[in-house]
């Protein structure tokens, strides 16, 4: 993967900690005395009396994304186990060994799609056995090894997509209120005649004497005969031909000759929970260009890690983006008394730069180096959660 952009590796090392060096009673230094990098806004964040609630973003990304000359140089700090295990996602620490037997199944599906001699001649060359049932157990288990060609090729010699966090943060101040939405999704379903007698039959019900007591049954034999003497005179044998033959649905004439119809016995029947999503607008108003500079880094690094990564020597393949852990902060500590936020991705970014009528920048350094950061800049960020919450996951705090 390539290194990180310029501005991380040069200017953040300038700025990254800059606001903690003359700040008393910074609930931020934690990290900081831990050689975490923090970026923060506004400059104050963490110390100032009024701005002591604020928002924590933080990195995870795969051990083989990392750059040599930025992230290894910032540092990692591994991700409890426990911590992934009791997600609701079928991801794991060890997910790596689940690469192979993948790229078994989709090769496996596109080969057994060619026609032969391609097919034979694929299977060969690749080392994959044609029918994956006859493959995926040897692999299971470790007894068989996939194509080189196949893993080399999508995950490099030693696959590692081990997720680690980066001894970064981003901690903004909280400028919205803390909300969450929960939403269930539930499907009309008539259940029909059948379930509703069955449930009957379960009350001890004589559902067949019940289904009987049409209001009046003499109508219903009359409706019966005429029916009959019908499709007698059309020379028609039976219910079925008559509808074929398009003299009508005779459950439609039945039923409206008797003014009657089946319950639907209609219910709800559950069918999932949907993902949650959580947005932060926030306006910066850098009061220096110092403030400008860690502004233009927070933007910069909520932009680079929401994209794909790619290896330029092989550029068949892209790695999957960043997930953030996002975090409310009171005071120092994680506020308990909010609903927590399961790993997330970053799905929106927008970034605007100045104010709705006008647009407005510092003056140039002195040496011109730096010119025209922007004095107003606007950015609103959409975060979608990874797992489905359970009753358990609620229990602990969702």
């Amino acid at each position: 993967m390539a290194d990180g952009p310029i501005i991380f590796s040069k200017e953040e090392d300038e700025i990254s900690n800059l606001s903690a060096k003359n700040l008393n009673n910074d609930v931020l230094q934690n990290f900081e005395s831990d050689n975490w990098r923090v970026l923060r806004y506004p400059q104050e964040l963490g110390s100032s009396p009024d701005l002591k609630n604020y928002v924590v973003f933080y990195i995870n990304v795969r051990e083989r994304d990392l750059s040599a000359e930025y992230e290894k140089k910032i540092g990692t700090k591994d991700i409890p186990k426990a911590k992934i295990t009791q997600q609701n996602r079928t991801v794991t620490t060890e997910a790596s060994k689940l690469a192979p037997i993948a790229l078994v199944a989709g090769s496996s599906a596109i080969i057994n799609s060619l026609p032969e001699p391609y097919k034979s001649i694929a299977a060969l060359s690749t080392g994959v056995t044609i029918g994956f049932a006859s493959t995926i157990k040897p692999i299971a288990e470790g007894t068989a090894t996939v194509s080189n060609f196949l893993v080399n090729a999508a995950t490099g010699s030693e696959p590692n997509i081990q997720v680690v966090q980066l001894k970064k943060i981003i901690a903004l101040h909280m400028n919205n209120k803390p909300s969450a939405s929960y939403q269930a999704t539930y499907e009309d379903v008539d259940m029909g005649l059948l379930s509703g007698m069955i449930r009957q039959m379960n009350q001890g019900s004589d559902v067949f004497t019940q289904v009987g007591n049409i209001t009046d049954m003499a109508s219903a034999k009359a409706a019966f005969a005429s029916g009959s003497q019908i499709l007698g005179a059309l020379g028609h044998k039976n219910i079925r031909e008559a509808e074929i033959l398009g003299t009508g649905s005779i459950g439609e004439n039945f039923s409206r000759a008797l003014a009657i119809t089946t319950n639907p016995f209609k219910e709800q029947l559950f069918r999932n929970m949907g993902f949650r999503t959580f947005a932060f607008d926030y306006v910066f108003l850098p009061k220096s260009k110092n403030e400008a500079l860690m502004v233009k880094n927070i933007v910069n690094t909520f932009k680079y890690y929401m994209h794909p990564g790619m290896d330029p020597s092989n550029p068949y393949w892209l790695t999957y983006p960043a997930e953030f852990d996002i975090e409310f902060h009171s005071y120092g500590q994680p506020n308990e008394y909010l609903h927590k936020i399961s790993s997330c991705v970053l799905t929106n970014l927008d970034v605007d730069f100045g104010s709705d009528n006008d647009f407005m920048t510092f003056k140039p350094d002195s040496d011109q180096k730096r010119t025209g950061y922007p004095t107003e800049i606007t950015l609103k960020l959409q975060f979608t959660e990874l797992e489905v919450l359970t009753r358990n996951r609620v229990g602990d705090g969702y």
